[in-house]
Parts: structure tokens; sequence; C-alpha cells
């Protein structure tokens, strides 16, 4: 493991190093590298279900890792504009 503290580590690392060893290693080793989607494409699936579940406080580390992935800001903004129209949206 590399000595460079991953964003798992460095939010829960010093409460759940178990957990934030199994996020790195599952979630953003095998998950997000399985070939099936790009990341891109992957990222964009994964901010449009937190807009859609009003999970907003897991969406600026999504965005921001949409941005690198290659997501435009332009079609971020488009899926955002669609959340008042979700089953989240209505529920406020």
């Amino acid at each position: 493991m590399s000595d460079i503290p991953t964003n798992a580590r460095k939010s829960f690392g010093d409460i759940a190093p178990h957990l934030a060893d199994i996020t790195d290693k599952v979630l953003f080793g095998d998950v997000w590298a399985n070939a099936i989607l790009s990341p891109r494409d992957r990222s964009l699936v994964t901010i449009s279900c937190l807009i859609s579940l009003y999970r907003i406080n897991e969406l600026p580390f999504h965005v921001n890792k949409a941005l690198e992935n290659g997501v435009t800001k332009d079609e971020i903004s488009r899926r955002s504009r669609n959340w008042p129209f979700t089953r989240a949206g209505r529920r406020r």
C-alpha cells in the first residue's frame, strides 16, 4: 500500500482503518477500475444517483472526480437542474 493518504484514509482512516482499506481496494480498486463503464461514464451515473437521492454531502468529492474523469461542467449542471423533478426533489 502506498504511503500517500487516500481520501478514505484522510476521511476516516484513523477511526476505521480496515474500512478505509476496503474502500481503497474494493470500491476504488475493483469497482471503479472495472472496464464495463469508463471512469467518465461511471462519474456521470454516480452524480446522477447522488443528486436524485439528495446525497449532497457526497457530491463535492464526486463532482471533482467527474471533472478529473473528463465530464464537463455543463454536463454536471444539466444533471443538477433535473433534481427538482425527481422523487428526492419533491420530498423537500
